[in-house]
């Protein structure tokens, strides 16, 4: 019994470092868990013609926001054209968080923003 007990703290430890490794590959990338309506109350940042579908970006609280249903680079410049991240990320809701006041731009896939920290 406490072998299996042993076993399975390993195996809890071993998957948390390996996601902690993961997020660090991404280049500061999180997964979260998130609400939609933080794509739904940030309008400046909503869809425009050439977006792609399934692809969704929002600022909030020197975040950046992306929610995705399929695999995506992302990229994020800095206003002198410097890049700040430049990976892929899977469906799902991710955040980075930039750390100096500024403007970036942000592609994600085919959808591009210039968001704002303030």
């Amino acid at each position: 019994m406490i072998r299996i007990i042993i076993f399975v703290l390993l195996m809890v430890v071993a998957l948390t470092a390996v996601a902690q490794f993961r997020n660090g590959l991404r280049g500061g990338w999180e997964n979260v868990d998130i609400s939609s309506d933080i794509f739904m109350s940030q309008a400046e940042y909503q869809s425009a013609e050439n977006d792609e579908p399934g692809v969704n970006l929002a600022m909030r609280g020197g975040y950046i926001y992306v929610k995705t249903d399929h695999t995506i680079n992302v990229k994020v410049l800095s206003v002198l054209g410097s890049t700040v991240s430049d990976t892929t990320i899977d469906a799902g809701t991710f955040r980075l968080l930039l750390q100096k006041r500024g403007i970036y731009i942000v592609k994600a896939g085919k959808s591009a923003r210039r968001v704002k920290v303030n």
